[in-house]
Protein backbone atom coordinates (compact mmCIF):
# COMPACT_ATOMS: atom_id res chain seq x y z
CA UNK A 1 0.00 0.00 0.00
CA UNK A 2 1.46 3.63 -0.92
CA UNK A 3 0.56 5.06 2.17
CA UNK A 4 2.81 2.73 4.03
CA UNK A 5 5.92 3.69 1.71
CA UNK A 6 4.96 7.38 2.08
CA UNK A 7 4.48 6.64 5.81
CA UNK A 8 1.13 8.96 5.38
CA UNK A 9 -2.00 9.18 7.08
CA UNK A 10 -5.14 11.66 6.71
CA UNK A 11 -6.45 13.74 9.61
CA UNK A 12 -10.59 15.06 9.98
CA UNK A 13 -11.93 17.08 12.49
CA UNK A 14 -15.62 17.44 12.71
CA UNK A 15 -16.60 20.68 14.20
CA UNK A 16 -19.78 19.96 16.34
CA UNK A 17 -20.29 23.51 17.82
CA UNK A 18 -21.68 26.68 16.94
CA UNK A 19 -18.76 28.79 16.91
CA UNK A 20 -15.88 28.54 14.02
CA UNK A 21 -12.76 26.63 15.38
CA UNK A 22 -9.19 27.33 14.29
CA UNK A 23 -6.92 24.48 14.70
CA UNK A 24 -3.08 24.31 14.91
CA UNK A 25 -0.70 21.33 14.35
CA UNK A 26 2.94 21.02 15.69
CA UNK A 27 4.50 18.09 14.48
CA UNK A 28 6.95 16.32 16.80
CA UNK A 29 10.55 16.02 15.92
CA UNK A 30 12.32 14.18 19.11
CA UNK A 31 11.96 16.78 21.85
CA UNK A 32 11.25 19.87 20.01
CA UNK A 33 8.85 20.91 17.35
CA UNK A 34 9.16 21.42 14.10
CA UNK A 35 8.86 25.39 13.04
CA UNK A 36 6.25 24.89 10.31
CA UNK A 37 3.04 25.11 11.67
CA UNK A 38 -0.70 23.68 9.61
CA UNK A 39 -3.55 25.46 10.90
CA UNK A 40 -6.83 25.20 9.59
CA UNK A 41 -10.16 26.89 10.14
CA UNK A 42 -13.36 24.82 10.52
CA UNK A 43 -17.05 26.79 10.16
CA UNK A 44 -19.44 25.32 12.58
CA UNK A 45 -21.42 22.25 12.05
CA UNK A 46 -18.85 21.32 9.48
CA UNK A 47 -16.00 18.98 8.45
CA UNK A 48 -12.12 19.91 6.94
CA UNK A 49 -8.97 17.57 6.26
CA UNK A 50 -5.96 17.51 6.14
CA UNK A 51 -4.48 14.73 3.51
CA UNK A 52 -1.08 12.94 3.37
CA UNK A 53 0.36 13.92 6.85
CA UNK A 54 3.38 12.46 7.80
CA UNK A 55 2.90 10.05 10.83
CA UNK A 56 4.34 10.87 13.78
CA UNK A 57 3.28 12.92 16.92
CA UNK A 58 1.97 15.99 16.56
CA UNK A 59 1.01 19.07 19.28
CA UNK A 60 -2.51 20.23 18.59
CA UNK A 61 -4.31 23.24 20.16
CA UNK A 62 -7.78 24.33 19.60
CA UNK A 63 -8.78 27.80 19.26
CA UNK A 64 -12.79 29.13 19.53
CA UNK A 65 -13.46 32.03 17.46
CA UNK A 66 -14.51 34.71 19.96
CA UNK A 67 -15.21 37.93 20.01
CA UNK A 68 -13.37 41.20 18.13
CA UNK A 69 -11.79 37.81 16.36
CA UNK A 70 -9.72 37.14 19.41
CA UNK A 71 -9.25 33.63 19.90
CA UNK A 72 -9.72 31.58 22.77
CA UNK A 73 -7.88 28.17 23.55
CA UNK A 74 -10.41 25.40 23.55
CA UNK A 75 -8.01 22.50 23.87
CA UNK A 76 -4.53 21.47 23.58
CA UNK A 77 -2.92 18.09 23.63
CA UNK A 78 -0.73 15.65 21.49
CA UNK A 79 -2.00 12.62 19.50
CA UNK A 80 -0.41 10.11 17.95
CA UNK A 81 -0.57 9.78 13.59
CA UNK A 82 0.08 6.41 12.44
CA UNK A 83 0.55 5.59 8.71
CA UNK A 84 -2.59 4.55 6.45
CA UNK A 85 -4.94 5.52 9.66
CA UNK A 86 -8.00 8.02 8.77
CA UNK A 87 -8.54 9.74 11.82
CA UNK A 88 -11.68 12.04 12.38
CA UNK A 89 -11.69 13.76 15.58
CA UNK A 90 -15.07 15.14 16.47
CA UNK A 91 -15.32 19.22 18.62
CA UNK A 92 -18.16 19.05 20.52
CA UNK A 93 -18.55 21.57 23.73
Amino acid sequence: DSCVLKNICDLSFKNSTGKGLYISLYKRNGNLYEGNVLTMKVLPIAMECLYELKSGIYKFKIEIEGEDEKRIVYREGELKLIACENMIKEIKF
